[in-house]
């Protein structure tokens, strides 16, 4: 299974290591909390690629389309352009990180956030698999996009 649709599969498990803190190596899509946030920016900056935030909830129906939808060649192409880092909405302890980058307006949420923290773009919902890949190839900046 690839790397991409794993990481779904680990949503639950993720919750727990929130509440940890986190640990492990920041392209370890199974993470999630400030710890494991700060390792994911560190290595944006170090590498310039941009992070692929994706905000969801375990009670979204549109998050759980889009888990199941995650294993597509299109969207698995993207993980050596970003690093994708999933934050459950209602996980305890993210409230801090989920205002300063998401303002709200639904779930599943995506915000492409450059190596230096701006915001390079933002979208709700799940459009499938190809148009997704879409969406987020064209926010990536040039120089990362090839």
């Amino acid at each position: 299974m690839h790397r991409f649709a794993r990481a779904f599969g680990w949503v639950a498990a993720a919750s727990i290591l929130i509440a940890a803190g986190g640990c492990g190596r920041p392209y370890d899509m199974s993470l999630t909390g400030i710890a494991s946030w700060d390792k994911t920016t560190k290595a944006a900056r170090k590498d310039g690629k941009p992070v692929l935030l994706v905000v969801e909830a375990a009670w979204c129906g549109a998050c759980r389309v889009m888990a199941s939808e995650m294993d597509h060649p299109a969207v698995n192409r993207l993980l050596d352009r970003v690093h994708p880092y999933f934050l459950d909405y209602d996980a305890p302890g993210t409230q801090k990180l989920r205002s300063r980058f998401y303002p709200g307006g639904g779930v599943p949420a995506t915000l492409l956030i450059s190596p230096e923290g701006r915001l390079l773009g933002r979208w709700t919902g799940w459009p499938g698999a190809e148009a997704y890949a879409v969406q987020v190839r064209r926010r990536i900046p040039s120089g990362q996009s090839q």
